[in-house]
């Protein structure tokens, strides 16, 4: 399939503001369109990387954009409703029975058995069973946010305090009771990261909150401004709680890791056996407190690094589910798909979020604006979608293109870089790259020498990236490193160009900011901060009427667009598939989800 043909589906399939409110007013003007970045002849006049780079003029393309459609504006910050839907799933309308074993499969083990220490999907998928949300996406309808461990909760009329009332009753699968003091115990932990161990998820609650107290069954958490997406962010699925007693002894030590026997939880499932790169097993919680769930008796998550190996797992029925994010190529799918039929359910769903090459701006050759522009206009997306994406993935811009009361795919296509994810490269971009780099110092007799730092899978965009440079003078050297050694390369900064790929946990543009821009996020590697992008943040992330939210974001795309530290290349389209007899089990609308396996039951699975 085509990428115009994806945008297409998207756009037929999604409602365009992606995030919703349960109830808006009328719908408001579109907001009026910024100039487009786009860093020709005026960018080139800055040598070296300005705090706050002066805005380009807007291309006669991106003028000629058509403007974004009008929105329905929040009236409040109440629950909200999440609309990214690529297709549906329809629900079986058999009764559901109980017992079976539910496996799943994944390339490694969870990182951390102490989930606030994960980034991972895989610890998704097993934590969301374990340990339980204040709030959640509902995972029959995957769109309305709905009570876990909260049953009720209010915003005062500031927007200050959120007061959360905290299910009665509720035991660990260990027998201890939890309440208000875990929850409280929980947020404060993700706020104040102990010891100085990061807890990489936790970013949008840093960004938002001061701390919470528990009062008998209630948790109030409070605010120093308002933040329009503060419910997004509690109800995200990394924002699982575990129980006090269990983290105090984790934090009193500092140096370690949660032990196996320390997993306790809430959740429909208990931890059972845990074989480090082998295999992991979650049995149901008979006292679960959801009257007769879960179905299962058992969860299986089985690791198998290696991509043939998971899909003949699958073809032959030893594994039900295939992981939701190191998916299938979409040729392989199309095999399956023809030779199982109906046997099998695929469903595409998106991977939102930002994924391409950080520029550190901090160390030469980098330093220069006009050689972070070069690269950011000069990549040809459309060869890395065919290459790497199987020609489904989409354009990683500075928002989310279905945010488009922000910027929308459309409007994105018209600038200078981006445009060539449609139909490839443009010369003219090719061209201004060249002169950028040209106005740097360089050519094709005294090309720019760097490194890009990647991991060691070697079809990666590294691999596409290499020759792309070399057009506009550039001589890249791939340094490839595991996970662990590029881990620290990034917390010393020791990088020149490095690779990255990270997933937004909820779907609304604050989740970028507290994942990737802000000084305070998770992936900020080379501490960049401009200070006309942090008064933007801090002018929208309070604001509830789409049309002025929509205007303060498009000024910070634009900035970074036009100093350009992240240069996105594309984020991919995942192919989940799972066995037609697993029933009562609905898709997420994108990957960063919870995977709570409560409702799921198997009908004639052998």
């Amino acid at each position: 399939m085509g990428f115009k043909r994806i945008i297409a589906v998207l756009s037929a399939s999604v409602l365009s503001t992606a995030l919703v409110a349960c109830a808006s007013s009328d719908a408001a003007e579109a907001p009026a369109q910024p100039a487009a970045a786009a860093p020709a002849a005026a960018a080139a006049q800055a040598a070296q990387a300005p705090s706050a780079p002066e805005q380009p003029a807007a291309p006669a393309a991106a003028a000629a954009a058509a403007a974004p459609v009008a929105q329905s504006a929040p009236v409040a910050p109440t629950p909200q409703k999440i609309e990214l839907r690529v297709g549906t799933v329809e629900q079986s309308t058999k009764t559901a029975e109980y017992g079976g074993t539910l496996v799943q499969m994944d390339t490694n083990d969870p990182a951390y058995k102490d989930h606030h220490k994960g980034r991972t999907i895989t610890n998704l998928i097993v934590f969301s069973n374990i340990h339980g949300n204040l709030l959640h996406t509902d995972t029959q309808t995957r769109s309305e946010i709905v009570g876990d461990i909260a049953t009720d909760w209010e915003v005062s009329s500031d927007g200050l305090k959120y007061t959360f009332d905290i299910r009665e009753g509720l035991v660990t699968h260990q027998g201890h009771d939890f309440g208000a003091s875990d929850v409280a115990y929980n947020v404060n932990r993700l706020l104040t990261q102990p010891n100085d161990k990061p807890l990489p998820r936790g970013g949008c609650l840093r960004a938002a909150a001061d701390g919470a107290t528990a009062t008998g069954q209630s948790v109030e958490i409070t605010l120093p401004s308002p933040v329009s997406s503060f419910i997004q962010c509690i109800s995200m699925a990394y924002m699982l709680f575990q129980p006090q007693g269990i983290l105090e002894t984790v934090d009193a030590d500092g140096s370690r890791d949660m032990t196996t026997e320390e997993v306790d939880g809430v959740g429909p499932f208990v931890m059972d056996k845990w074989e480090v790169d082998s295999m992991l097993s979650l049995k149901k919680n008979a006292n679960y407190y959801k009257e007769g769930k879960p179905y299962l008796d058992e969860y299986q998550l089985a690791v198998l690094p290696d991509a043939s190996t998971r899909i003949a797992a699958f073809r032959t029925g030893r594994v039900d589910m295939v992981p939701p994010f190191t998916t299938p190529k979409k040729p392989e799918v199309d095999a399956m798909k023809e030779a199982l039929g109906d046997k099998v359910t695929f469903q595409q769903i998106l991977a939102p979020g930002w994924r391409g090459f950080i520029a550190n701006q901090n160390v030469a050759p980098l330093d220069d604006v006009r050689v972070r522009q070069a690269i950011n206009i000069g990549l040809d997306r459309y060869e890395f979608n065919q290459l790497n994406f199987d020609g489904i993935g989409f354009l990683s811009a500075p928002y989310l293109g279905m945010f488009d009361w922000v910027y929308s795919f459309d409007e994105y296509f018209t600038w200078p870089g981006y445009r060539s994810v449609v139909s490839g490269q443009v010369e003219e971009d090719l061209a201004t790259a060249q002169s950028l780099m040209k106005e740097a110092g360089y050519g094709p007799d005294n090309p720019l020498v760097t490194t890009v730092n990647c991991g060691t899978n070697v079809n990666d965009e590294c691999a596409v990236l290499k020759p792309q440079l070399a057009e506009f003078y550039i001589d890249v050297e791939i340094i490839r490193k595991d996970r662990g050694a590029r881990l620290t390369d990034a917390n010393n900064m020791d990088f020149e160009l490095w690779h990255e790929s990270k997933g937004i946990e909820y779907g609304d543009p604050d989740a970028y900011h507290s994942l990737l821009y802000l000084p305070t996020s998770g992936i900020n590697y080379t501490d960049w901060e401009n200070a006309d992008f942090s008064a933007g943040y801090d002018a929208q992330k309070g604001l509830l009427d789409l049309t002025e939210r929509g205007a303060a974001l498009r000024d910070m795309a634009d900035i970074l667009y036009n100093d350009p530290v992240w240069i996105g290349v594309l984020r991919p389209s995942l192919n989940h598939g799972w066995w037609s007899y697993v029933n009562g089990y609905v898709p997420p609308n994108f990957h960063q989800a919870t995977y709570k396996y409560d409702h799921v039951w198997l009908d004639g699975k052998n």
